[in-house]
């Protein structure tokens, strides 16, 4: 179990030196005779919880249960605008959105949609922004920023899913500019991991992990009015 921070890849995507959480480990446990395995993938921008097998049986054992819906999830999120008080559950197909300038660019309907569900439960309102908790009951890709932003309320600092995707273009070109944070408010995009559970690979006993809020969410959060 790893706390990612935002901002690291999980795995190299390029030949050229990048930072990523699987070389980060694979420095950090130097002397382990055994390959690591990248269980379970968050999105660059997001932190928190994931895991890395060091194991093979155990890494497709987890594998396994991921693909199966046997591990539970839930992320902590601030998006823009005000949601109704409450709780309530997405259930739109995702799919590859059409005509987009961005390769991974998904939408509700999309290309190919698949099933989608996404539940949520507002936990605070504060100046324009609402703290969301949120349970993917399925692993599509950016499937919450895809939902969230087909409701009307994209993640804070979203590039590709808030209020313009060309940010996202733009941010890969020439990085973090005055012009974006005008736009986008915070550096990264406001999704946070805080919480696994799954089965010992080897044992079978239910296991639980949580982490609070990360420290930049956190200070965005406690510094509104």
């Amino acid at each position: 179990m790893v706390d990612k921070p935002s901002g690291v890849l999980m795995h190299r995507t390029h030949p050229r030196p990048q930072v990523s959480l699987h070389e980060m480990v694979r420095r950090e446990l130097w002397s382990h005779p055994e390959r690591i395995d990248v269980v379970h993938r968050l999105d660059r921008e997001t932190s928190g919880l994931t895991v890395l097998g060091m194991v093979p049986a155990a890494s497709r054992h987890l594998a396994m249960q991921f693909a199966g819906r046997g591990v539970a999830k839930r992320y902590l999120a601030i998006v823009t605008g005000a949601m109704t008080d409450g709780e309530g559950e997405i259930d739109l197909p995702i799919g590859h959105a059409v005509g987009t300038l961005v390769r991974k660019q998904q939408a509700v309907h999309g290309d190919k949609a698949r099933p989608a569900v996404t539940r949520w439960r507002v936990l605070g309102r504060r100046a324009g922004y609402t703290l969301v908790e949120l349970t993917p009951d399925t692993g599509r890709l950016h499937q919450i920023r895809v939902h969230l932003a087909h409701l009307g309320h994209p993640l804070l600092g979203d590039k590709l899913y808030g209020p313009d995707p060309r940010w996202h273009l733009r941010f890969r070109a020439h990085g973090w500019t005055d012009a974006m944070a005008a736009a986008l408010i915070l550096p990264r995009h406001a999704l946070h991991a805080t919480h696994l559970a799954f089965d010992h690979p080897q044992s079978g006993e239910r296991m639980a992990f949580d982490l609070p809020l990360a420290d930049d969410m956190a200070a965005f959060w406690n510094g509104l009015p």
